[in-house]
């Protein structure tokens, strides 16, 4: 009974987190933005780009980069209409940057690092002076809206991600993308930006004016309006990866957030970065935390064994009075309670590990599914340790594996089967006990199969040091 009641408390957090993380079985999204376009697929794309700028004539655009940046720009109309960080190959959410709804069209004078847009009514001036932050200068002698940029709303799961920042006497405030109000004002800001799952885009010092964001179809359009006496704009923008070390080199970590359990998430981070710094990878990194992890809580882990210990030395006393009382539950649960008491057992004493693994798995998932220096790290045969690990890919998509055969779920699947037929007595584990063995792993397997793969490899080394000391265990008995 008393194994019985631990495992239903397993099954039930195990329900817990698969209500909780079911939209995380979602596929993996890529945007992905080719060098600027050849001039032929160009026409193609003005209707689009009209729809989402206004007074939008059609733009000539033309490619720049340096070490860094891919850059489309919108020659005719003066802004930069599109961005690709060459590091990381991925298109941006932010678009159509630094666009004034000028009626004459603009020149371009480019170099390795700065970009010159000019025309009779505006002077535009875009330098970047460091690998991730731009330094924009407008002439504005018309005193016209500025749209710093366009943010595109992310697909599916991963909008949650979004969200529009600002830091205003030393707190710092964040408003997920579906709660932002249209037009909504914001004025004397330390900065504010933008951000989605792996990127962002922050102004530094902002200048003096009124900031608001105004919806349009499916994006976020962040707006200047300059004060009364000024007539330009200039500032310093970062916009790049959220790294944490880079982060730190132009005072941005406070934009950093990874929910309910931040805390824990930023000191395993830290832990990460630790180990990635020793062992030069990003699967050794995580294999580290998890020593780390099991070790500090060891000391429970050896109080929770004492406990499961107990409790199977008295299910020959609670066979009996299961026999007893089998007419009369009731009765039954306060011996069996009245039992524990005179042994000084607590019955949850050997789920005590497993409850603080709970906000520990999901710091972990937070960290490995906004970390972008984890997008993309491999280890052994997985490519890709943000994703789920492809050991086969299947040419069609099959009811609960998906399209492609994951190994390190299977592995964690064959390793918490051991673990129960180690932990069940064989003498008086009960049918429904027996069962459990097969179903609790499956659960597991079924929750993991589709979650990342660098938290899985933290659960499946989790689950061995476990195995390997419930196996001393056993053969010191």
């Amino acid at each position: 009974m008393v194994t019985e009641k631990r495992l239903l408390w397993f099954l039930i957090l195990t329900l817990l987190i698969l209500f909780s993380f079911n939209r995380f079985f979602l596929g993996p999204q890529k945007r992905t933005l080719s060098p600027p376009l050849p001039q032929k697929e160009i026409a193609g794309s003005q209707k689009e780009i009209a729809e989402e700028t206004p007074s939008l004539e059609e733009c000539s655009e033309e490619p720049w980069e340096n070490s860094y940046w891919n850059v489309t720009l919108c020659v005719s109309r003066g802004y930069v209409s599109k961005l690709q960080i060459k590091p990381f190959k991925e298109a941006l959410l932010y678009q159509n940057l630094f666009f004034v709804d000028a009626q004459k069209p603009f020149e371009v004078k480019t170099s390795s690092q700065e970009i010159s847009f000019t025309s009779p009514e505006f002077r535009k001036k875009i330098v970047v002076i460091k690998p991730y932050l731009w330094e924009i200068e407008v002439d504005n002698p018309l005193k016209k809206d500025l749209e710093i940029c366009s943010f595109e709303e992310d697909k599916g799961f991963y909008k949650r991600y979004q969200e529009f920042f600002y830091k205003e006497n030393s707190s710092i405030t964040r408003i997920p993308y579906s709660k932002i109000k249209n037009r909504q004002t914001f004025t004397n800001l330390q900065f504010l930006g933008l951000r989605d799952r792996y990127y962002t885009l922050a102004i530094l010092n902002p200048p003096p004016g009124e900031y608001f964001l105004e919806k349009r179809k499916k994006k976020l359009i962040l707006v200047y309006k300059p004060s009364l006496n000024a007539s330009s704009f200039k500032a310093q923008i970062f916009i790049g990866p959220q790294e944490m070390k880079v982060l730190q080199d132009y005072g941005l970590t406070e934009i950093m957030y990874f929910g309910f359990f931040h805390g824990i998430a930023r000191l395993i981070l830290k832990t990460l970065y630790f180990g990635f710094q020793i062992f030069k990878n990003w699967g050794v990194a995580i294999i580290f935390v998890s020593s780390l992890i099991y070790l500090l809580l060891f000391p429970l882990t050896i109080k929770s064994s004492k406990s499961m210990k107990k409790m199977q030395e008295l299910q020959p006393q609670i066979e009996e009075l299961r026999k007893k009382y089998k007419d009369n539950p009731q009765k039954l649960n306060k011996e069996i309670l009245e039992l524990y008491k005179q042994y000084k057992i607590n019955p949850l004493g050997g789920c005590l590990p497993l409850f603080l693994q709970i906000p520990i798995f999901f710091a972990l998932y937070q960290v490995l599914i906004r970390s972008v220096e984890i997008k993309g790290a491999r280890f052994l045969w997985i490519k890709d340790l943000s994703l789920p690990d492809y050991l086969i890919k299947l040419p069609l998509s099959l009811p609960i594996v998906g399209d492609g055969i994951h190994l390190l779920p299977l592995l964690m699947v064959g390793l918490m089967f051991f673990q129960q037929k180690l932990t069940t007595p064989k003498t008086s584990a009960s049918e429904q006990q027996k069962l459990m063995t097969f179903i609790f792993p499956l659960v597991f397997g079924f929750i993991f199969y589709r979650f990342p793969s660098g938290l899985v490899l933290y659960w499946v080394c989790n689950s061995l040091f476990t195995f390997i000391y419930q196996l001393r265990l056993a053969r010191v008995k």
